[in-house]
This record gives C-alpha cells, structure tokens and sequence, in this order.
C-alpha cells in the first residue's frame, strides 16, 4: 500500500484514502469481529456492519493511544497493526447463542432501508457542506492537523506535544490521542494531506455511518427493522433542526453539529460516532452477557477513554445508570455477577482521566471557584461561564449552591420532547432494555445537571467549560425513534402506510433542505447562516498562495521555526511537514507573547504597543532559534528588516506577504537598541503621527519627547552617512516629532536606495499632501507605477483610493489603479477586502462621488456576505433606479424581508438588522406596492433620476428674494462617506461671479421614515441673496452634496432667473382676450402697434401653477397668400424669463419687436402667435378655438402696409 499509494497515480486522492480507511480500519475490524462472532450468517447486515465499525476503530484507536503514549514511529505501528490481523485470522472465531430471530430479507421491509439509505445520504450530503471552511484561526482542528502531519512525515520523532515553539508539555490528552495517530496513518499511507483530511474529507468519509450505528442500535434493542429505520430518520431530522450552534443554537451543544455532522475534533467524532459505537456493545453485553462481548465493551471504552474525558463519563453514568435498572427488573445472583463484571469495566475507564485531571487540578478547581463566586456576588460580565448556572440561595440542608441554568441543555423545543418521553419510558423499565437505557440514561443526566448537591461536584469534576455538554447523554434520536416505532407498529400493517411514511420523510427533508416554502431556521438557513459566519475566517487565495511558495524555499529534510502571524501561521503547521511556529494559542505556549508584540497585537506579557523592530525582537528571535520571518507586505517592522539583509536574507515576497531567511549575524544592536527606545517614547504617545503602519500627520505632537532620540540618530548619521537604518531611524523619528521638512530628504534618499519598500514613497506624498501639495504627492505615488511590483502597485492604490488623495486623482490616474486592481485580485484581497470592510464601503462611495456608478456597485460586492448591511443594500438598489433597472432593485432588496436569509448577519451586527435600522426591507416595500403616499412618490423619484443624491431638484424665488430650493436628496453611503453637508452655490451663467455661497446640513425633519434619513430625504433650503442683483438676471444654482472638502459627490445644476418682477398691469387700452395655451398658461391680454416694417406688442401672460419646461413663442408676420414674411422665436421678456421661471397667478407683461428684414410690400398683413415645445417643435393647444386660431396659432391684428 505504501509503495503502491506514496509514488502511483493515486497518490494523494479520495480513492486512496478510502482504501486506506479501508484496509486500516474495517478489515482489522471485520478480522476482530469474526473471531467475536459477530459476523454469523444470519445476523441483521446493518448490525454486523456496525460490528465491524465498532472493532475496527476500537482495535486501531486503542492501539494508537499506546503507539503514541510509548512515542513508537508510525512503521512499528503498522507492523503491529498487521502482526494483529495476522493472529486474528487463525484464530477460531467464537460462537455467541443469538437471542433475536434470524435475520431474512423481506420486500415488505424495502421502505425501511431507503428511509435508512436516504438518512445517510442525507447526512453524508450536510457533512460535506457544512464543512468546507479551513479556519484561519488556531482552532482545535490545527491541533490534530498539525500533529498528523507531523507524525505522518516525522516518524522518527512520535514524541513532539505541539507545533508551537513554546510549547514544552503540551496538552495532557495528547500523550494517548490514538484518533490523531491513527489520521497520521492514513495520511502516511494515502498521501492524502492531514488539512486535506481533516478540515474537509473526515466528515464525509465517516458521517454517513452514524444513522447505520443508530439504526443498529436501535435494532439491537428491539429486534424490529422499523425502530431501527425510525431512529435513524429522528436523528437525521433531529440534526437538521439542531444544525447551527452560533446564529440558532447554543455554542458547542448544537446536536446536529456536535453529534452527527461534525467529526474533526476529538470532542466530535467521540460523541458522534464513537460514543453510540461504544453503548452498542455494551447494551449488547446487557442483552448477551459473554466474555467476548464484555472484552469488546472494554476495548469501546477504552477508545472512549483515549478521546475525550467528557465521553468517557457519559459512558460510564448511562451505561451505569442501565446496568442497576437492569438488575433491579430481574434480580438475580447471575444478573449481579455480570452486572459488576461490567461496573468493574466502567470504573477502570476512569483512571486516565483522574489521571489526566490531576495534572490539571490546580487550573479546574481556580476556574470553578471564579464561576462560583461571580455567582454568590452575581456577578457575570467577570466570567462567561456564569451564565449557564443558576444560583439557587437557602436551599434545605445544602444551603446556597447552584445548578445549571435549564435553558442552557433544552435550547431547542425537540430536547426538551426527548427528555418527557425519556422519563415516560419509565413505564416500560421492566420489560424491556431500551426502556431501562432510555430512562436510565435521562434521568442521570437530570440528576448530574440539575441536582443541588450533586451538580456542584460533577462540574469540580468535569471542569466548566465541558458541564452542559452532558446533554448529549440523553438519546434523543433514540428516544424519538423507538417512540414513534410504538404508534408506527399500530399503524404499519398496510403496506402503502410504509412507502408514505418514506413519502412524508421526503418531504420533510426537501422542505428543510431547499424550502421552496419560507420555513424559519430549516436547515438551509442554518447551513447558509452558519457558513457566513464562518466564511471570513476561511483560508484565502493569498494564504494558498504563501504554502506554495514556502514549500519549494523550506528545507525538506530539518525542523524549521518561523515567527509569522498567527492567523496564517496555523495553515503552515498544517501543511508544510518539519515546521514549527511561534505564534499560535497562548495555552502553554510560551512565545505567545513575543510573538504577539512583533505584530504589534497588545497581550498579557506585553501591554503596549511596539511598531519598531528592537532588542526584544532580536533576542526572541536568537533565543528561540527562529529560521524564517514571514510578515504581511505592509508590517511595520518591515522597513529594518529589509535594512538588516545580513540578519534578514530576503527570500521572496508571495501575495501580500515577505519571506526572511535569519541568518546567524546578530543584526545591529547599537540601532535595535536605539529602537527600543522609539518604542518606549511611543508607548506613551496618545495620538501619534503614524499609528498601525498608517501616517496621521494632521496630529499636533510635542516634539520634546523625541528630541533626544533624533540628537543621537543624528550623531550616528554623522559618523556613517550612507547607514540607511540610521536614516530610517532619524527620518522615522523626525516624522513623529513633526520635523516633516526635515525628515522629506531622509524619506528620499530612502525611496531612490530602496524602491520596493513603500513606506518610504508612501512617507514622501504625505509629507506633500500635508504641506499642500497635492499634485505632487500624487506624482511620487505613481511616478514608475507601470514599473513598480504589484505588491507596490496595489499599496499605492489602497493609498490613493482615500480620502486624502481621492478627489485630486484625473480619470487616466483612477483608470491605472482600477486596472491594477482588476490585475490582482488576489492581492487586493489580501491588501483590502479581507479584513477591512469600512475601507471597501469608503472606497465604493469615493467611485460613486466620482460618478462611477456601475464600478462602486461592483466595489460593494468586494464585501464579505457576513458584512453585507442594509445600507449597502439601498445603494446597490439606489444604483440601479438611476440605470431605470427597477428588477434588479428589487431583487437586491427582497432578502432583506426574509429574517432567516440576514440572520448571520443580524448575529454578528445585530444594530444594523433591527426593524428599525432594516431600511432595505422598508424600501422594498415602498418600491414593491406603489402609490400615491409622499414615501413612495420620494422613492420613485429614484427611478427617474440620474444621480441617486439630488434627485429632481427645483428652485423657486420667494416674494422676499430669498430662494427656495426643494429636492429628494439620497444619501447612499452611511457606512462609508455619508454626505454631511450640501453646499449650495449661485452664480451667473458662465460662473464668473458668484452671488452667494453657503453650507447646509444634510439633515431634514421630513424623511420618509426617521430611520431611513440616510437613504432619501425631502428637503428645503432657504438662500438668503445679497441685494443689487438686476432684475431677471438668469443663474445657475450649484447644489453639491458632501461628505468633506474632499469627498464630494456629484453636482445638480439648476437654472433660475433671479429678482422676477411683481404682477405687471396691462394699460387701460389693452385688448382682453383670455385664452389658455396648454393646461395652464393663460394670455390675459396684449397691446399691439405697426409702424413701417416693424411690429412692437407686449403679451400679457398668467399661469396657474409652476411650469416643468420651458416654451416658445412664436410671432409670425403673414401676408394674404399665407406666407410668413417676418418671425420671432424666443422665450418670454426677450429670453430672460423663461416659462419655468414664471411665478403662479402673477400677471408678465411679456414685450415683443418684430423688425422686417426688407421693407414691406404694400398689401395686408396679419400677425400670429403661438407657444411650442424648443424639443420636439410640438405646439401648445390653444382653447377655446374660434376662427382666429388655425394650427395652434392665434390671430391677433390685421394691418395694412402702405
């Protein structure tokens, strides 16, 4: 197998590994349980299976423990393992009188085992997809990743307790994980990799087998194929609605989670699988007392033993808790003997837990009394664990003591029907063992969490943390099914009965799992929810991106010790064989804290930030032997690594991150030295002028606290002026103290030595920009951006793409760094949308601010789903009103109505999802029913705007001169740049002079829904304009939403002609005519005279309300053969006062000159006026009609030309 998996095509695959588990696990146990007996011909085939499970894992678990306790290579462990199953197949298989009736097929059973077969499908299916994320963080699963690798590729060292440096005894299960070992076997043997194994591939291999165990179980107690088919449909169902343990359910007590879909952590797999495994054979001993049996139930147990202390004590109180009911429903001398013979098997199980326990009983028993005296002060904030007691205070004889909180174990309405039902069984106790196991069971569950004496004790025995766990005692899929089997039995007779119980079981299945119908936390929404929790914890491109690279630059044949931040430095250990880390849990670990402060992570040995690499880094590093530095492309430290290349051999620089070999030269002590003390002085600063990696230099700072560190970089500069440290140094410190002109010559020498490092560029364009220079700082920026790394390029643009450098970037700049963007995404990831959410949301609304509509869509959709806010929502949507994509605004809003789909999100945001704050439910619900209300009519002023800021703006002038000016104003970037301001400018037609500027608040009392005033607001402004402005001066009035003076988003331009006149009097001679243009504009009356070749008349016009467009008129000079000798085409008073312009119910005196370009020929003359649209030349109706108007035109005069 090793020669035929290590170096064939199959090396490394699925199919490898499942012949491995194979051959490694179900062979020895088919071997162990034929010469049992356990494998007679007529036995039930799923029990038989269960048997060959439950020996094989027993076997190969217990036999690992003591690979592991005795530190034996994985060879000899194979060549035991084969010495075994050698013995087992001489020996004479044992023979067991079966109780039950032999096992027949029978067709009539056929609905049971697809209800079986559809259960672990079922299973196997949620398995898979509820584990598909590799956790950045040091979770339990890295332990057993990196200890399998490590025994996998270091055989000769079985010993190692832990991958982290500073870890010296490591964990006290450890010693006898046989699980662990038995992973490291496979993964020696398969070539599959222990990640590969663990985090993904575990629980689909296994998980299937769990309703077959149930199923067997269940079958083992009654004889009946229905009970057993019905259990193991009560725990698929069971585990569908208990799926979730952070948005839905209780935190480590979900049973679907814990107990059925999970099995990559010891604490998993041993109550999923191997605990059900375990009460198998020994409720077999109870039915069948034997030796081999009993055998068998001590080797279960020991299995237990090696997994989990808490499973092991589970085991013992049920399988106690049976063993008196068992005798007491039939006592006799020989119930007794067997009974103590397994009681005996039970105690001994406890000994390496006591043992284990000892060794910890220091730290259990602190832990305990914290808890107990937060609850006798009531104080829980000082520790969680608190919360899941309740205190119980003068209770007869004990006193105060407490018990666990109820609500803690029965979080779920189907626990709580599994504990009434298992009391009920209490009914049946004497005849039959399921009923004594089932009651047995709940009821010592009850009595070790809710007993006032009692509880205190189990929980100084179990520690806290693992108390409530002990609801997995209660056999609820047991419970549920062997219930349900007592009304099926009455009811199953029919045959049809039994194919539409499988109909029913499909359908509740299909109904939970794709919920065509809404169902609240159905196991789609819990996979879903559960999945977006945990998905910005996944392993990313750039991570994978770093194991590649470290793997072809580690040596292969010696242990490595880097120093690399945690989150990534998990994946090394659990990929790259031979290596350790620094970093990782702080539990025993300790370089925890050095490792902390090298990546400036404040922690309990060091309270304080450092950003500099000093004295204390260099030692660790010394001290521990480290080989390789790996820090995040933009890490503080970063700049005196690259200047010490005989301490830090640069490596590489793979996706975001770069590689230091160290080498053994002690690096610059005098400098680290001098360092250290930057990071002293730096501890006391408040605000300081760079902070995180990131330069503040609008901060005032007190320059005397950094003068006496600058005089000596300074006195070391003078000695060795071409020291780039001690420039870094000066430069860095000249910075902090406010020296900015100073320190630019430094920041320049710097950058020309030593293009890769950003910092020094990054320290040049700031010092600009903050001296003024803008442009110039833009230029450094991207001076050689075609040129410069992506890792350089994409730091430049995270640089620009703010609010510092934003507003002052041409579209060729802004195109360049989108392009840069779009080229790497990976590294932008890594750079941006990984971990920095407000900076994605700042960006999107700085490509809105530049009208970039499509692009900051797109930006928003950078974001974690876990992120996503209702904010983010409205402006997708927003965007797309503007596009006239209504659709599409509305399927971004729908899932916002649904609570489910937002639950994740509502778990770990909970202000932005409250009905309140949910403004994309209520715009969905605006835009889904529409009417006439002032909300919709706001909202769908969106859909007819082309910005989603001011929308529909108007501007009307007041009696008074003021200006008035009305409009929907959306403000679509709460999160990132909400606008804050609108600046409001008037000035005259080519914005030469400007006649009044002001800023507003963008906050108005009339919004659609007081929590929605970010999205769409009805707002007035009132501008105030200075006096000596002409009358009918046309203007443009400028309104400019802001978030700053920077960040501003795009303008409206309105047009306005200022200082109208009054209502206008016609003469006393003037002819009354009173005849409507259109719906509203009425021409009240005109005067009119003729003179030679020119026609002078003034119009009196009225309307009745507010025009939207502005009209022509028309004067047309007709001779008698109908053709027009003479025109006019203008808007009102000579083209000052347009139509929009008019005010309402106010008389315009409108005057017109039409001048004959030639003389006029002697004859008659008639004139015509008329109003059309400037678009489409389409003219104004003009009623009522009367032989003066022909074609929308009005006769006015007749007159003769001599």
């Amino acid at each position: 197998m090793l020669g035929l998996f290590g170096s064939g095509s199959l090396a490394g695959s699925r199919i490898a590994l499942i012949i491995t588990v194979a051959l490694q696990v179900f062979l020895p146990g088919y071997l162990l349980a034929r010469t049992l007996g356990k494998l007679h011909h007529d036995a039930q085939p799923v029990t038989q299976f269960t048997w060959i499970l439950a020996a094989g894992l027993s076997m190969t678990i217990v036999l690992g423990a003591a690979a592991r306790l005795l530190e034996a290579p994985l060879p000899a462990y194979f060549i035991v393992l084969h010495g075994i199953m050698f013995a087992l197949l001489w020996i004479t298989p044992s023979t067991i009188e079966e109780t039950q009736e032999s096992w027949h097929f029978s067709r009539r059973n056929l609905p049971y085992y697809l209800i079986v077969l559809i259960s672990c499908l079922v299973v196997t299916t949620i398995a898979y997809q509820r584990n598909q994320i590799r956790v950045r963080d040091f979770e339990d699963q890295t332990v057993f990743v990196s200890l399998a690798d490590w025994l996998a590729h270091d055989p000769d060292d079985a010993g190692l307790r832990s991958r982290r440096a500073g870890v010296e005894r490591g964990d006290i299960r450890w010693p006898t994980d046989g699980w662990t070992y038995n992973h490291a076997a496979w993964v020696r043997t398969s070539g599959v990799p222990a990640a590969q194994l663990l985090w993904y591939d575990i629980n689909p291999l296994l998980a299937w087998t769990i309703p077959l165990v149930y199923f067997a179980l269940a079958y083992q107690l009654t004889g009946r194929e229905s009970a057993g088919a019905l259990t193991a449909a009560a725990l698929t169902v069971v585990g569908l609605l208990t799926l979730d343990s952070l948005v839905y359910g209780t935190p480590g007590l979900s049973f679907g989670q814990f107990a059925l879909f999970q099995l990559n952590t010891l604490r998993n797999a041993s109550t999923a699988l191997m605990l059900p495994l375990s009460l198998f054979v020994a409720l077999e001993y109870l039915r069948k007392p034997a030796r081999q049996n009993l055998l068998v139930t001590a080797l279960a147990g020991w299995m237990l033993v090696s997994l989990h202390p808490r499973q092991t004590m589970i085991f013992q109180a049920t399988t106690g808790a049976t063993v008196v009911l068992w005798w007491l429903a039939q006592p006799s001398r020989k119930r007794a003997h067997h009974g103590i013979a397994l009681l005996i098997v039970l105690a001994s199980l406890a000994i390496l837990p006591l043992i284990q326990r000892s060794q910890q009983f220091d730290a259990i028993v602190r832990q305990t009394n914290r808890v107990e005296e937060n609850l006798r002060s009531n104080d829980t904030e000082e520790q969680s664990d608190s919360g899941q007691f309740i205190t119980l205070n003068d209770v007869p004889v004990f006193g105060a003591t407490y018990i666990v909180r109820p609500t803690s174990v029965f979080y779920h309405p189907v626990i709580t029907a599994s504990m009434i039902l298992g009391l009920a069984a209490i009914a049946f106790w004497r005849q039959t063992l399921a009923a004594q196991y089932i009651f047995g069971a709940t009821l010592v569950t009850l009595f070790l969490l809710f007993t006032p004496l009692l509880t205190p004790i189990y929980v100084r025995l179990i520690s806290v943390r693992l108390v409530t766990g002990t609801v997995f005692a209660l056999p609820v899929a047991l419970t549920l099914g062997l219930s349900i089997d007592l009304i099926w039995r009455r009811l199953s007779q029919n045959h049809r009965v039994k194919w539409g119980a499988v109909l029913v079981y499909l359908v509740l299945l299909g109904l939970t799992l794709f919920e065509p119908l809404s169902i609240s936390a159905s196991a789609r929404d819990q996979i879903r929810a559960a999945n977006q929790l945990q998905s910005t914890r996944d392993i990313r491109a750039s991570d994978e991106a770093l194991l590649e690279n470290l793997q072809s630059h580690l040596p292969t044949d010696n242990r490595t010790i880097l120093l690399t931040p945690s989150e990534v430095g998990t994946y090394i250990i659990e990929s790259i064989p031979h290596t350790l880390i620094t970093g990782g849990r702080r539990s025993r670990n300790r370089t925890h804290g050095n490792t902390q402060r090298f990546f400036n992570k404040p922690n309990e040995d060091f309270e304080t930030i450092a950003p500099f690499f000093d004295t204390i880094d260099n030692d660790f590093i010394t001290q521990r032997a480290v080989d390789y530095v790996i820090v995040e492309a933009g890490d503080t430290r970063l700049p005196q690594l690259w200047l010490q290349p005989r301490r830090f051999e640069f490596v590489d620089s793979p996706a975001g991150y770069v590689i230091f070999r160290v080498n053994d030269d002690g690096g610059d002590e005098s400098s680290n030295a001098l360092f250290a003390e930057m990071n002293a002085v730096y501890a006391t600063l408040v605000t300081p002028r760079w902070e995180a990696g990131a330069f503040k230099l609008e901060r005032d700072i007190d320059p005397a606290v950094w003068q006496a560190i600058a005089a000596t970089w300074e006195d070391r500069l003078a000695l060795a002026p071409d020291d780039n440290l001690a420039q870094y140094g000066l430069a860095m410190t000249y910075t902090l103290m406010g020296e900015d002109e100073a320190a630019l010559p430094l920041w320049a020498n710097l950058s020309e030595q030593h293009p890769n490092i950003f910092i020094f560029k990054e320290a040049i364009a700031r010092i600009q920009r903050e001296m003024g220079d803008t442009t110039g700082a833009i230029e450094t920026l991207m001076r050689d951006f075609a040129g410069d790394s992506p890792q350089i390029q994409l730091l430049t643009a995270r640089t620009l793409m703010s609010e510092t450098f934003f507003f002052a970037l041409s579209d060729t700049q802004l195109d360049m760094l989108l392009m840069a963007i779009d080229a790497h995404p990976i590294l932008w990831e890594q750079f941006v949308t990984a971990d920095h959410p407000t900076l994605v949301r700042q960006q999107a609304a700085l490509l809105a601010s530049a009208g970039r509509w499509e692009a900051s869509a797109q930006w928003l959709d950078k974001l974690h789903e876990i992120e996503l806010s209702p904010e983010e929502m409205v402006t997708q949507a927003a965007f797309a009103l503007t596009q006239g994509d209504l659709e599409s605004a509305l399927n971004i809003l729908k899932p916002a109505t649904d609570s489910d789909w937002f639950a994740a999100k509502a778990h770990l945001h909970p202000d932005r999802w409250r009905d309140e704050n949910n403004i994309a439910a209520q715009m969905y619900q605006v835009l889904s029913t529409p009417s006439a209300s002032s909300n919709a009519s706001i909202l769908w002023a969106l859909y007819n705007a082309s910005s989603p800021y001011v929308i529909n703006p108007t501007v009307t002038q007041n009696r008074d001169g003021s200006l008035q000016i009305n409009a929907v104003f959306g403000n679509v970037h709460q999160r990132g740049f909400p606008v804050q301001t609108w600046y409001v400018t008037v000035a005259n037609q080519d914005a030469s002079i400007q006649y009044i500027e002001m800023e507003v608040p963008a906050h108005f009392p009339n919004t659609i829904t007081t929590s929605a005033s970010f999205v769409v607001t009805s707002a007035e402004i009132i501008v105030d304009l200075p006096e000596g402005i002409p009358t009918l001066t046309p203007a443009l009035v400028f309104i400019e939403p802001r978030y700053s003076e920077t960040v501003t988003f795009p303008e409206a331009i309105v047009n306005i002609t200022l200082n109208r006149p009054e209502d206008a009097t016609p003469p006393a001679d003037a002819e009354t005519i009173h005849l409507n243009f259109g719906d509203v504009i009425t021409l009240d009356s005109y005067t009119i005279s003729t003179n030679e070749n020119t026609v002078e008349m003034t119009l009196y016009w009225e309307t009745e309300s507010t025009l939207s467009e502005d009209y022509q008129i028309f004067v047309h000079i007709v001779d008698d053969a109908g053709n027009v000798v003479a025109q006019q085409d203008t808007a009102p008073v000579n083209g000052r006062y347009p139509t929009s312009q008019w005010r309402t119910h106010v008389i315009i005196a409108d005057p017109h000159t039409i001048v004959a370009d030639e003389p006029l020929d002697n004859g008659d003359y008639s004139v015509r006026i008329g109003m059309y649209r400037l678009s489409d030349l389409t003219r104004l109706a003009i009623t009522p009609t009367d032989s003066r108007v022909v074609d929308d035109s009005l006769l006015l005069h007749h007159f003769s030309s001599p």
